[in-house]
């Protein structure tokens, strides 16, 4: 099974641009790792942008997973 990290990289990659910067300032991460690849962002910028959907009350499959009980 994937860990959060690796389904939010698809997640990533559909999303838009717009929507991509308005996470990652809504993470309180730079705007302009909206612009990068999933792959490229730093791990501090990828927890961020997984904590503030997760502080947003965000529950999905993309970012929550209790069935491994796996971290990012």
């Amino acid at each position: 099974m994937k860990t959060p990290y690796q389904r939010m990289a698809f997640a990533w990659q559909i999303m838009t641009a717009r929507q991509r910067r308005g996470l990652a300032m809504m993470a309180g991460v730079s705007e302009a790792a909206g612009d990068k690849n999933w792959s490229d962002l730093i791990a501090d910028e990828a927890k961020a942008v997984i904590g503030a959907l997760r502080s947003a009350g965000v529950v999905c499959d993309i970012i929550h997973d209790d069935s491994e009980g796996v971290p990012l």
